[in-house]
């Protein structure tokens, strides 16, 4: 008989086990039999796929992914993808032996004529080296209507597809083959990264310094915010130096980084300049001049085509701006700034928006 006292050292789970006899204490032999059969459930369930997540993803079958078509033959062949990949920006600094090996991993994949390479807003897998053919790059209309408009053509040689692999974006861009149809080569997204690491670091960090703290460049698509960070070079002045003055032919686009400044403007008939505003860290200035006339029903969009193609030299500085403490300011030159601000862009779209809030006053 079970000593009665003994049960008393039962504890709860025990209990609950409903163990009998022995003085409540569970006998070796017996342990060993529950735990064998806790472990052949485990194994029945995991052979079922009735166990927990982890268990399923242990019996899942790992594929790679199928690949777009035949890897490249030929040094010929080889050669030419390597070249084209060392002239890309991404794979600055790369060493030619792991392009070379992932131009040997790379993938065929023939677009018919007009057909789309991949559409704006999907996921980036792939980069692309362009051998045969072209391919039109269309941007979506900002305001959300209408037809897309192409922004560029890439012919044999050109490489697209980069800016989502480097920024872990979706596309920004839908890429279509020309007439013609084309023919590329497809670089997976590892070897991308493999091969092209500094590069996208160096661009991340470009985005960071520049952008982030812009407010007018924050939340554009970072093709756009690419650009405008890529354009900058660096600006000094000391106070009480005259950035831009009015009249002068417009060089530079301007934001300020650190410090202050002040615009002010001279009227017609009028010896003294009027200060009309105030700028600090993360303002910008110089616009203008590049947007054209942005006046509200004053055709700012037909005007625009006056400051493309080398005609923005003929307008005028409409206002000085004077540092009033030390400044530095990002600077980007003016031809890459008016296309920068091309008709269709958000940048573009933004700045006419904001300029038409304060314009009145200048002009």
């Amino acid at each position: 008989n079970a000593d009665p006292e003994a049960h008393g050292d039962e504890t709860p789970r025990e209990r609950r086990a409903g163990v009998a006899g022995g003085g409540g204490v569970v006998r070796s032999g017996e342990r060993d039999a529950r735990g064998g059969r806790e472990e052949e459930l485990k194994r029945r369930r995991r052979r079922d796929g009735k166990g927990g997540s982890v268990a399923r993803d242990l019996n899942r079958t790992v594929r790679r992914r199928e690949p777009l078509g035949p890897h490249p033959r030929g040094p010929t062949r080889l050669a030419r993808l390597v070249t084209a990949l060392e002239s890309h920006p991404a794979f600055e600094g790369a060493e030619r032996g792991v392009l070379s090996a992932a131009a040997r991993d790379m993938e065929l994949l023939v677009v018919p004529p007009g057909k789309p390479l991949y559409r704006h807003g999907a996921k980036g897998d792939y980069l692309y080296v362009v051998e045969a053919g072209t391919l039109d790059v269309m941007a979506p209309n900002p305001e959300g209507v209408g037809s897309p408009r192409t922004t560029g053509t890439v012919g044999p040689g050109g490489v697209v597809g980069d800016v989502a692999l480097t920024f872990a974006t979706t596309r920004e861009h839908t890429t279509r083959a020309g007439p013609r149809g084309a023919k590329v080569w497809g670089m997976r997204r590892c070897w991308f990264e493999r091969t092209a690491g500094l590069a996208v670091h160096g661009r991340r960090r470009l985005i960071r310094r520049f952008v982030h703290d812009v407010p007018i460049l924050r939340g554009l698509p970072v093709h756009e915010q690419y650009a405008c960070a890529e354009g900058f070079r660096e600006a000094v002045f000391a106070p009480g130096d005259v950035v831009m003055r009015q009249g002068d032919a417009p060089d530079y686009f301007y934001i300020l980084e650190e410090g202050a400044a002040r615009c002010s403007v001279r009227l017609p008939g009028e010896s003294e300049q009027f200060p009309v505003a105030q700028y600090g860290a993360g303002s910008y200035f110089g616009e203008l001049e590049f947007l054209g006339d942005v006046r509200k029903g004053a055709g700012g969009e037909k005007k625009r085509s006056e400051t493309v193609g080398g005609e923005h030299e003929r307008r005028r500085r409409k206002a000085t701006v004077t540092a009033t403490t030390a400044l530095r300011c990002a600077a980007i030159e003016g031809a890459r700034f008016a296309e920068l601000v091309a008709e269709g862009t958000e940048l573009r779209r933004r700045m006419v928006r904001e300029a038409r809030t304060y314009v009145n006053s200048i002009h």
